[in-house]
């Protein structure tokens, strides 16, 4: 099994190098062969995943953003999910904030009980290469909405094939609040639109 790591970049320099330490730091307790790659496409996000997984050769596709960073036992809770078979993919259960306030923590409510009421997770994700061609990878028309579609599709493909979404349990992703610092605490629902169609 080989793991592909695909880290979409723009307009993160700051946050990056951070972000590949701690995939250095997590490919130690990881016993598979880890490729690691950087995709900068300043067309859109999801259009950088895509050309980053299309880059690579891992049978299991990794999506960390660049402005994130995971947890030591990251890739190996990973390599443990993909030994099932029926694990398809699945997004990540806990995420940490860089900086917690009562702004930041309010304002992902709604993104919680969305995620709830899908039986969905985002954040980072994981998937079998054939699966992610099965369902078309990231659609980028959908850039408001592109974490939330994409985990969509992927759990419909899982319940069509009787296998499962599964989401990474026993690890987590750090995910940064620059967003809520640019526009405040109050007022990051209103500038989440804008802010996303720079990244």
């Amino acid at each position: 099994m080989k793991i592909a790591v695909i880290v979409p970049s723009y307009h993160e320099e700051g946050f990056l190098n951070q972000c590949l330490d701690s995939i250095e730091w997590a490919k130690t307790l990881c016993p598979c062969e880890v490729e690691v790659h950087v995709a900068r496409d300043i067309k859109g996000i999801g259009r950088a995943r895509n050309i980053g997984a299309a880059n690579t050769s891992g049978e299991i596709l990794v999506f960390l953003d660049a402005d994130c960073t995971m947890s030591r036992d990251f890739l190996l809770n990973v390599y443990e999910l993909a030994e099932n078979w029926e694990n398809v993919g699945g997004g990540v259960k806990w995420v940490h904030l860089d900086r917690y306030s009562l702004g930041t923590i309010l304002s992902l409510v709604p993104v919680a009980i969305k995620l709830y009421w899908n039986q969905i997770t985002i954040g980072a994700f994981w998937v079998r290469r054939e699966v992610f061609e099965k369902i078309g990878g990231f659609d980028d028309s959908t850039v408001h909405e592109l974490d939330y579609d994409f985990a969509k599709r992927l759990r419909k493909q899982a319940m069509e094939w009787g296998r499962k979404f599964r989401s990474i349990k026993k690890a987590y992703i750090v995910w940064s609040t620059r967003g809520h610092k640019k526009y405040g605490e109050w007022y990051w629902l209103k500038g989440y639109k804008e802010f996303r169609s720079e990244i």
